[in-house]
């Protein structure tokens, strides 16, 4: 066999059995050996056992002193028969088992689905949270006691509520539309009082030069007037009532102003609603109290 061919056989055979046994984990040092036991210790005071288990299991490794090594191969036994489980059963309103549910045991992860098995926790009160796909999610507090095997819990899924689900995005909607309507009416009252504004002014303005014609009028002519005298009574005349005319249009557009935003503007909660027509000559209000 040619050479090179025999040491590329050689290679792929190291590598396979390289591939082929599993990497050992670090055997735990002295000091890590005494740590663990001494972890343990708290632990197993704490009702921790979960925790106190695993550091047992590092101090019972086989390159611990002897003396310690026993010692935690004993107190695992010790752990393991105090160890309480919980085997939860799921199922939804039919009472078709699930599967496909995550577990949270006080707000920490714990298990990913149910399948049947006895789940391993400590001993004390707990607070669990299952969630299965679209099902409502389920909470159950257990007081789980020291030593207690297989104890079993059923869980019962609802049906989805797709009615809240509709419901609150009716709410939504209708909150959406009261907003837009809200706007609306509060630009038609800021436009509204706008025009009152304006009304006002125009009536101030001729309503002054009313006054002033009518003066410079009845000092020409108290009686007799001649043209002139009589060109100042109609302007007099025409300025009043293009003031009484802007004074009603302001009075309108304020009072228009106040119905739309104190009365009409549409709020969260079913109250008064009203709408102003403006028209030659009329005003009208309709509303409902």
């Amino acid at each position: 066999m040619p050479r090179r061919a025999l040491i590329a056989q050689v290679c792929v055979a190291v590598t396979a059995l390289v591939v082929a046994c599993p990497c050992r984990a670090a055997e735990p040092t002295v000091q890590e050996c005494l740590s663990a036991n001494e972890s343990a210790i708290s632990l197993r005071k704490a009702r921790k056992l979960r925790a106190a288990r695993e550091q047992l299991l590092t101090c019972a490794a086989a390159s611990c002193p002897a003396d310690i090594r026993n010692e935690c191969v004993r107190r695992v036994d010790e752990v393991n028969a105090s160890l309480p489980s919980v085997v939860f059963q799921a199922n939804d309103s039919a009472g078709s088992d699930l599967t496909e549910v995550r577990v949270t045991m006080d707000g920490a992860p714990f298990a990913d689905k149910l399948e049947g098995d006895a789940l391993v926790v400590d001993p004390g009160p707990h607070t669990f949270h299952f969630e299965s796909g679209a099902y409502k999610p389920v909470d159950r507090s257990l007081v789980v006691q020291e030593g207690g095997k297989a104890r079993h819990e059923r869980i019962v899924f609802a049906a989805p509520d797709t009615g809240s689900a509709t419901g609150t995005n009716q709410s939504k909607t209708a909150a959406a539309d009261t907003t837009r309507a809200r706007k609306t009416y509060e630009i038609l009252a800021l436009s509204s009082a706008g025009v009152g504004l304006v009304g006002l002014g125009i009536g101030t303005a001729f309503g002054l030069k009313s006054v002033a014609s009518h003066n410079s009028a009845s000092a020409v002519c108290p009686s007799d007037c001649d043209s002139h005298g009589v060109e100042l009574w109609d302007q007099a005349r025409s300025a009043g009532n293009i003031a009484t005319v802007g004074f009603a249009v302001g009075a309108a557009g304020i009072a228009g102003a106040a119905v739309l935003w104190f009365v009409a503007r549409p709020s969260a909660e079913p109250g008064p609603s009203a709408a102003l027509a403006l028209g030659l000559g009329n005003l009208q209000l309709r509303g409902n109290w």
